[in-house]
């Protein structure tokens, strides 16, 4: 295994001790993890209470603008209507998985990776999509307990 040595606690340790930085030759940080949670740690009880509020307002705002911006793609999309029927409310259209295989993530944090996976996607509403991809065994009404 690859050893690092460490600029702040000058030890030498395994590189997966380290931090990837892809801009690093190494492409690890200089500081191995454990002093750059200490710095980190350090660094946040340094900042002022207002400082913290103010940089979590911030961070919350960056979080809506981004969730809008992610719903508002799919709000354009599901606009459409599903493929097979005439229904157009929003509410009830969903995205399908052609090939489960091509599935790559059930949720999605970054715009290109969602509409990269949408792609992949036939766009159907609630009572086509049970209707056609339900469930793969066929049960009957009465294999169906209601618990009466």
């Amino acid at each position: 295994m690859i050893n690092k040595k460490c600029y702040k606690c000058k030890k030498e340790k395994p590189i997966n001790k380290f931090s990837k930085r892809k801009q690093n030759t190494d492409g690890h940080l200089g500081e191995c993890k454990k002093c750059n949670r200490r710095a980190q740690n350090k660094k946040y009880l340094n900042l002022s209470n207002k400082k913290r509020k103010e940089k979590a307002a911030k961070q919350r705002k960056t979080r809506r603008e981004y969730e809008d911006r992610i719903k508002n793609i799919t709000y354009q999309l599901k606009l459409k209507g599903c493929t097979y029927c005439p229904e157009h409310n929003i509410l009830c259209i969903e995205f399908h998985h052609v090939d489960k295989k091509e599935r790559k993530f059930k949720r999605c944090y970054k715009i290109d990776t969602l509409i990269k996976e949408i792609e992949k996607c036939e766009i159907v509403c609630a009572n086509c999509h049970k209707k056609r991809y339900g469930t793969n065994h066929q049960s009957s009404v009465e294999d169906v307990s209601y618990g009466y």
